[in-house]
């Protein structure tokens, strides 16, 4: 992924908030002073927004140069230089903490992904959800990917997912579900994807008669899980039409496993996004042979 106007805007304001009308520690030091430094890794993880970091440096000084050493999505250790930098001191050190609180954010996410993506080898997907950092979606999502997951909607715009709030809407009734993927084929494309929320047995069955492209299965318990998973596949052997099924609610790395082995086709983790264990990244400055 490379910036957008979008991102790129986004980045601008990261560095309005931390920089404002400027730094005025670095004042206090000689303007022409140059600095090598270099992105490293406190502890493990997974590489993620490099190509952001090195966006926020041109943004704020265009003579600053940046190297990636380890490539987005590849795996780190203990001590591994990530990006190496070099530049006026000043420049360098007004990104610094910027360009760590993304970074270090970004890599948590991807590292998160990559454990829980592991867990589950290769069963079911992983995808996040829009529990995201304001602002901060288009990164956070790219991490996410990095990391093994699979992107869930972006936002409000781009799939139907009608939950419970939705359903008291309906003149019909709160669960008058094949008008309401009737109404979704009829007003958007037929590439829209269709997801309906349920949260028990009779529920689900009453909403898969409705044939969505997926049935979000919501808090439920892993042997509950396991039901749907069958009533699905028999109606599938019968002719009807695979509809996804879909895992969420409360689903963490202890957890994980079991709803996986329910036989679902997704597992979508708002954890993913909103507590990620942040990667320990510090910049330290380096001499040329350190590179």
């Amino acid at each position: 992924m490379k910036p957008d106007e979008k991102t790129s805007d986004l980045l601008r304001q990261m560095l309005e908030e931390d920089i404002g009308d400027g730094d005025v520690t670095s004042a206090l030091f000689d303007s022409s002073a140059s600095l090598q430094a270099v992105f490293r890794a406190r502890c493990e993880g997974v590489m993620a927004g490099g190509v952001f970091i090195t966006k926020l440096f041109s943004l704020h000084d265009e003579t600053v140069q940046t190297r990636t050493l380890v490539s987005e999505g590849d795996s780190f250790g203990p001590g591994d230089n990530l990006i190496h930098v070099n530049g006026p001191a000043r420049s360098v050190l007004e990104v610094e903490r910027t360009a760590l609180n993304l970074l270090c954010r970004l890599c948590g996410i991807a590292t998160k992904t990559k454990r829980m993506v592991k867990i589950v080898a290769g069963h079911c997907d992983v995808l996040d959800t829009r529990k995201t950092t304001p602002l901060l979606r288009p990164f956070e999502k790219y991490a996410v990917k990095l990391g093994g997951g699979v992107n869930h909607r972006m936002g409000l715009y781009d799939q139907v997912l009608v939950k419970d709030n939705h359903l008291s809407l309906f003149a019909g009734g709160r669960e008058d579900f094949e008008r309401i993927v009737r109404e979704a084929r009829k007003k958007f494309s037929k590439r829209m994807v269709v997801e309906i929320e349920v949260d028990d047995l009779d529920q689900f069955k009453r909403a898969l008669d409705a044939e969505p492209d997926i049935l979000l299965l919501d808090n439920m318990s892993p042997q509950l899980m396991s039901k749907c998973v069958s009533f699905r596949d028999e109606r599938v052997s019968a002719g009807g039409k695979r509809v996804l099924l879909e895992a969420s609610g409360g689903i963490n790395e202890k957890t994980i496993d079991e709803v996986a082995a329910s036989g679902v086709d997704r597992i979508s983790m708002g954890a993913l996004t909103y507590a990620p264990v942040i990667v320990d990244i510090g910049l330290d400055a380096v001499e040329e042979s350190d590179r």
